[in-house]
């Protein structure tokens, strides 16, 4: 089998199984009551700074504040899309709750893969190296906690493109999120709940000797809520070409937005920044990146990118042929 009949084959089966383990119910009984409550009130306001502009000021914002801010992660998308991940959109309730079994349901998936998984790829991750598996099922289509980001402004800003190619007049959006200041306000939140040794894990670069402690440090009880940046420590080849980080949630049960609410600082824009690219700045940014050789065809190597790739090559060939 090839690669890429095995990369369909394994979306396909992880797509399956999702369906039948989310129908499946369980209970789950939420926690820091307290941070509910000031998430909830601020979830009914405006709780992230925004701006707008060109790619050209969004790059020159990200040069005026790298040095004193630490580092950048960024996520594109359409200007009205939340931010959230796929396993939060798939156990939403019809009235749009969020379920509050969303914790044992993703226990579910992961142990549905962990058995099938082997029949697809030969090098299959450990059990107890859950955020190995957790890249491998978001990899595939599987719903996770996980939020995809990256290290890249040019790799975001060309997603954000991609997911608004046949809308040219809708808004698409960066998200920015400084990642030195997540992981401090993470470790802010988790310290009245983890060991002073668990704590100093966390400001470890990660290894594959102490992945599975980081996981049940941030995915064990008690469970708070949170958002911290991950990766596994093998990284899987579109991590890698894609220059891509993962942001974690603690709590399932409340969703990605809360989670980054409740750590100190979300509301200042030097932490956390969407900024909104309006129609008329869209064709300059995909020629900026299209001399800079960011496209489906880089990103997502193979023959499925490449083919994706001449939808915006036709429309960047046609407008230079008009000029």
């Amino acid at each position: 089998m090839n690669d890429l009949t095995t990369t369909g084959v394994l979306a396909d089966t992880a797509r399956d199984f999702t369906v039948s383990v989310l129908n499946c119910g369980a209970r789950y009984t939420a926690k820091w009551e307290a941070v509910n409550s000031l998430v909830g009130r601020a979830s009914s306001m405006p709780i992230f700074q925004e701006a707008q502009g060109s790619l050209a000021e969004l790059q020159s914002w990200v040069r005026a504040h790298l040095r004193s801010a630490g580092g950048f992660v960024y996520r594109g998308q359409k200007a009205n899309y939340s931010l959230s991940s796929t396993l939060e959109r798939a156990c939403r309730e019809p009235d749009g709750a969020l379920s509050t079994a969303a914790r044992s349901l993703e226990d579910r998936c992961v142990r549905e893969f962990q058995r099938r998984v082997h029949h697809y790829v030969p090098d299959v991750p450990r059990p107890s190296h859950r955020f190995e598996i957790l890249a491998l099922m978001q990899h595939h289509g599987a719903p996770t906690r996980l939020l995809d980001w990256t290290y890249s402004l040019e790799i975001a800003t060309h997603f954000a493109l991609a997911q608004g190619a046949d809308e040219p007049q809708t808004d698409v959006a960066v998200w920015v999120v400084n990642d030195t200041w997540c992981k401090a306000a993470a470790i802010d939140v988790l310290r009245p709940t983890r060991t002073d040794p668990d704590l100093r894990m966390l400001d470890i670069a990660i290894a594959y000797r102490n992945e599975p402690h980081l996981a049940k440090i941030l995915l064990g009880e008690p469970v708070v809520p949170f958002v911290f940046p991950v990766n596994p420590f093998r990284l899987n080849q579109r991590l890698t070409i894609q220059k891509g980080v993962f942001l974690c949630p603690g709590d399932m049960t409340r969703s990605f937005e809360e989670n980054l609410c409740a750590l100190d600082g979300h509301h200042r824009e030097e932490n956390v920044l969407k900024f909104v690219l309006p129609p008329s700045c869209r064709q300059d940014a995909t020629e900026r990146l299209y001399e800079l050789n960011i496209s489906e065809s880089t990103l997502f190597p193979g023959l499925d990118g490449f083919a994706r790739s001449l939808k915006t090559t036709l429309r960047f060939l046609e407008r230079r042929r008009r000029l």
